[in-house]
């Protein structure tokens, strides 16, 4: 009697569906069976435990494929892993995924770079956040929401941002520039009501000087992480510091 053997579309369907329904432990036992995983299987799975704020997870995964060197790391898998180190307040794991995306020219991607800028904002690296914002040469709404709402959360007010003691240049119909010349400082409740307008502004004064570039499926959330991201600590057998190039350039 011949048995119906899933093919590996169908069963990353499979996981993929599990993982959306919340069904994480269903979805790991069926990857853990599986006789074969791609690239997709990997990448199902991690973003599920994302979704689900299990930061810990996600990068214990992405260490054990990152180990498999048959599998692609991409730009989608990357900034994935990028923002469960901002969940996790990870600092190191983000640093090295910051080389190895400078190493590898990921940097070059939006998702990546975007994520990166998300990631040191949300771990407090202000400094390194805003270099990664600089070097950008397409920016989205994720980059302009992430470095504004990280500069604000580090101690700048919205009117120091607007007035130009911070050198970002805000175009000229942008509500927050308008809001620049203004004496009255916005508070932090109208702040977090102009924001999502403002990136959304500026994200349209991109697009027509980057000639129509894609917007960032991303999301960028307050979630909280799971705290135990300290716990993952990546081998020199995986990603030894030896294989990455500076991020401090």
């Amino acid at each position: 009697m011949a048995y119906y053997v899933p093919n590996m579309l169908e069963l990353n369907s499979q996981i993929k569906q599990l993982m959306k329904l919340g069904k994480l432990c269903e979805a790991r036992d069926m990857f853990d069976k599986m006789a074969h995983r791609d690239e997709i299987s990997w990448t199902n799975l991690i973003v599920g435990y994302v979704n689900a704020a299990n930061s810990n997870e996600a990068l214990i995964l992405f260490s054990n494929m990152w180990v498999n060197s048959a599998l692609q790391k991409d730009q989608f898998v990357v900034s994935v892993a990028l923002k469960a180190c901002a969940l996790g307040t990870n600092v190191y794991f983000g640093e090295l995924l910051h080389g190895f995306s400078v190493k590898s020219g990921l940097t070059n991607s939006v998702f990546v770079s975007s994520a990166l800028v998300d990631m040191y904002m949300k771990v407090g690296k202000t400094e390194q956040g805003c270099s990664v914002f600089e070097k950008m040469t397409i920016r989205n709404v994720v980059s302009w929401t992430a470095v504004v709402v990280g500069l604000v959360h580090a101690g700048y007010s919205l009117k120091g941002l607007l007035s130009g003691s911070i050198h970002y240049s805000f175009p000229s119909n942008s509500r927050l520039h308008h809001m620049g010349s203004s004496e009255d400082s916005p508070s932090s409740s109208e702040g977090s009501t102009i924001l999502p307008h403002f990136a959304a502004e500026n994200l349209e004064h991109s697009l027509h000087q980057d000639n129509g570039t894609k917007l960032n499926s991303m999301q960028i959330g307050d979630q909280k992480g799971d705290g135990g991201c300290d716990q993952v600590v990546l081998s020199s057998a995986t990603m030894n510091q030896d294989i990455f190039t500076s991020c401090e350039e």
